[in-house]
Formats: structure tokens, sequence, C-alpha cells
């Protein structure tokens, strides 16, 4: 089990990037970038799981990408950006 120590170090590590414009990735933003790897990346999936346009989800997840500098179309990228997401989430909750 991770201890408070580590997890904040991880979370400085992991969120270089994402710290610069932490606060324009908006809660939509959040929530696209951790539902779509529940769908295994698959943007068809991922767009009907929440009842938006497969495009619209496409132009969100530019955004992301904008934003935090880790696409999260790719396995690469997903696995920091969702560790910096679970890790802020945990970090906001105390």
């Amino acid at each position: 089990m991770l201890t408070q120590e580590i997890a904040r170090d991880i979370v400085e590590q992991t969120t270089i990037r994402l710290n610069r414009n932490i606060n324009i990735m908006d809660k939509t933003g959040t929530i696209i970038a951790s539902t779509n790897p529940k769908c295994n990346l698959n943007i068809g999936d991922c767009a009907k799981k929440m009842f938006i346009h497969r495009n619209s989800l496409i132009y969100r997840l530019k955004k992301v990408k904008e934003i935090t500098g880790y696409n999260p179309q790719e396995l690469s990228d997903v696995i920091p950006l969702q560790l910096a997401i679970w890790l802020r989430e945990m970090d906001l909750d105390e």
C-alpha cells in the first residue's frame, strides 16, 4: 500500500505536464480520460457509454491531449494520465 509521502512524490513526478494547465481540464475532460481506458481505448464504445457523439469524443480527447500533453488514445500515455487523475482525486479527497 502506498504511503501518503510516496503517493505525493508520484503525483508530483507524474503530473509535471498536468500541473501547467490542470485547472483547464474540466470535469468532463477528466471523465473522458478515465472512461476511455475502461473501454479498451475504443472510441465507439466509449462514446456509447458516455452518451455522446463519436466526433464529440474525438474532439474532447484532442483537447485533453492539448491540455495535458498526454494522448489518451495511446496506451503509453494513458497509464500516467490515469495514475495522475487517480492521485489527484485522492489528494482532493483529503
